[in-house]
């Protein structure tokens, strides 16, 4: 069984510029090792798309987060196969500082090698500029899995700044394993799919907050929900009366049982509000974290629309659900967070096989 994740970005502090949000990706790291141990299937491997650390300079609190939880891996005989990322590209790779620690080969740097995992080919290639990226994987041999940390047009949404498209894949090439848009996705190729499982946590507001490791066996890629993760609810308030839905909503969310950590409070609301938006802080400053701002009136409706649109299955779910069916709301978070979450998602996979 191989467990595929990317985009860990170990440091203590991921939001900019807020220092009163800490650990996020260490707790992301810890939950995806305790994920990959509780299953009890036998052989597991374990690949990593880039991006374990958030910079080249790696501080000693990450470095320690990452060889702690790998080393829960190590100690059950579970290999770990990665690539390095555009944040953490290094000459002498940051995890081969602690390859002396390491017996039986379970930490493998598998930049520009052939490995073989479960019957699979696999290869990997470190992030690279597009110019470079494309001639390496010209030459490439074939694999079931190319396992790559770069930009795919299909994931970004918009032109340029791309790395990659779909078309530039060999032929020779059946799968392609990516990291570095913080997207959860598969999307078809020609003799496959491209898999991209997000990153482990969300470290802006904007981006989804349910987060996955993926699972690849012979049937399809399956997309495992990490418990324990930040909640983020996005609220657009442009009156007095949305004002009081929203303070009596958070009430109800901090009674939660899956809000075991501080939620987010990501707030857009009418600039003629801010007392009322003062007063609701300073209720829930101890409980909550909140993201606000205040807009004019004609700008809130492109807000509210941006929210509906970038709220998807892997998302909050406080924005598109009527606030009457709480219960629902509670139910399929739940199912997210116990793992439950195949039947969710396979809309998105569809028919697409391995």
């Amino acid at each position: 069984m191989i467990y595929f994740m990317a985009d860990i970005h170990l440091t203590k502090y991921n939001w900019t510029h807020r220092k009163d949000i800490e650990g996020d990706s260490y707790r992301a790291l810890q939950e995806a090792c305790s994920v990959i141990i509780e299953d009890t299937a036998a052989d597991k491997s374990v690949i990593i798309a880039g991006d374990i650390f958030d910079t080249k300079r790696v501080d000693g609190e990450s470095l320690l987060c990452f060889f702690t939880n790998m080393k829960r891996l190590w100690d059950l005989k579970i290999p770990v196969y990665y690539i390095q990322g555009n944040h953490d590209l290094n000459t002498t790779p940051i995890p081969d500082i602690i390859q002396e620690f390491i017996a039986d080969d379970l930490l493998i740097h598998i930049h520009d090698k052939e490995v073989t995992i479960d019957g699979f080919t696999i290869r990997g290639l470190d992030y690279m500029p597009r110019a470079d990226l494309l001639e390496a994987i010209e030459v490439v041999p074939a694999c079931d899995y190319l396992v790559l940390h770069c930009a795919f047009e299909h994931l970004l949404g918009f032109e340029g700044a791309y790395q990659l498209t779909l078309d530039d894949l060999p032929s020779h090439v059946q799968n392609v394993l990516v990291g570095d848009i913080h997207i959860p996705d598969v999307t078809k190729t020609r003799k496959g799919v491209c898999v991209s499982p997000g990153p482990l946590h969300a470290c802006q507001v904007s981006q989804d907050q349910t987060k996955c490791i993926v699972k690849i066996s012979e049937d399809k890629p399956e997309f495992v929900p990490l418990p324990n993760q930040r909640c983020i609810f996005r609220y657009v308030v442009k009156d007095i009366a949305q004002c009081s839905e929203v303070e009596s909503e958070i009430a109800e969310i901090l009674t939660r049982g899956y809000i075991t950590i501080k939620p987010i409070i990501d707030i857009k609301y009418a600039i003629d509000l801010s007392e009322e938006m003062t007063t609701l802080i300073a209720k829930y400053a101890n409980d909550c974290l909140f993201f606000i701002k205040g807009s004019a009136q004609k700008e809130l409706a492109v807000e509210e629309a941006a929210i509906y649109e970038r709220t998807t299955l892997f998302g909050c779910l406080a924005s598109v659900m009527d606030p009457e069916e709480e219960s629902e709301k509670y139910d399929f978070m739940q199912e997210l967070l116990e793992g439950d979450a195949q039947a969710v998602i396979d809309k998105k996979i569809e028919e697409v096989t391995i």
